[in-house]
């Protein structure tokens, strides 16, 4: 992906999982050393709008940051790196090809970052979120 893209989409609540995966040891220090910081316990849920599926879709083509598991436990994950209302972030994707549309629609993407972005922008479910991936 080339140049500076604009994604837009709607916050809601997800199911509570985001945080028990970000706060493992493992995840916390890959975080910091390939992305700059230490997430947030949790993540952000945003359900891209449609217009901006295809970003999405070629963004999640491309390399993005590992975060290797050490143990059979967890799949992979890649980190894309993104900035919210001036906050670096990175969306968070399973590399994992049992990681189906049930469990995680397509249009769904998850969002970690070092602050807790629902109260660092004072938004709330519902509410509509742009993102910027550099």
């Amino acid at each position: 992906m080339t140049g500076r893209k604009v994604v837009k989409g709607r916050v809601f609540s997800g199911l509570g999982q985001g945080g028990y995966f970000t706060q493992l040891d493992w995840v916390k220090q890959q975080c910091q050393d390939k992305l700059g910081f230490t997430p947030y316990p949790g993540t952000l849920n945003l359900r891209v709008d449609r217009e901006y599926l295809a970003v999405i879709e070629k963004l999640r083509e491309g390399e993005g940051v590992a975060i290797l598991s050490p143990s059979a436990d967890f799949c992979p994950a890649k980190g894309y790196p993104i900035s919210i209302g001036g906050i670096e972030a990175a969306i968070i994707a399973p590399d994992a090809e049992h990681y189906t549309d049930e469990l995680h629609p397509s249009d769904v993407i998850e969002i970690i970052a070092p602050v807790n972005i629902k109260k660092a922008l004072s938004i709330a479910d519902g509410d509509e979120l742009s993102l910027i991936i550099e």
